[in-house]
């Protein structure tokens, strides 16, 4: 098969996977910003990973247990080991939870997931002109 054929499928693709990773961040998101509960939890450990920190941190619901989650790589500490740390969880589902300020942390993150899906939709028509998908067939 034609290597732009190979290239513009990869290129197509792109948007949705960036999509839906994005998505789901900012569904999760928007779900705990609009009817999250801010707690206060402990930070269980801290990891350092070339340049980005994982907290770890754990929180108890009342009628509900405890739930202990970790964050994904930051390049800031959100916490002390053995520290309070803030925590918004979503009563509808306990265990979805944020560090409270992970959650203003996300925004540019978001912002950034969703200018790279954007742009690569507004590609494809480009890359079809400049590889002839449709002449190969």
């Amino acid at each position: 098969m034609h290597w732009g054929v190979w290239a513009t499928v990869l290129l197509l693709h792109l948007p949705l996977f960036v999509g839906i990773w994005g998505g789901m961040h900012l569904y999760a998101k928007l779900v705990l910003r609009r009817r999250g509960v801010a707690i206060a939890g402990t930070c269980t450990g801290i990891r350092q990973s070339d340049d980005s920190w994982y907290t770890s941190y754990q929180y108890r619901v009342a009628g509900q247990g405890s739930f202990s989650k970790k964050t994904r790589g930051y390049r800031r500490l959100f916490a002390a080991s053995g520290g309070e740390v803030m925590v918004t969880y979503d009563p509808r589902k306990p265990a979805r939870s944020r560090i409270t300020d992970e959650l203003d942390a996300m925004t540019a993150e978001i912002g950034i997931v969703t200018v790279c899906a954007v742009t690569q939709l507004l590609m494809w028509p480009i890359m079809v002109m400049l590889f002839g998908l449709f002449d190969v067939f």
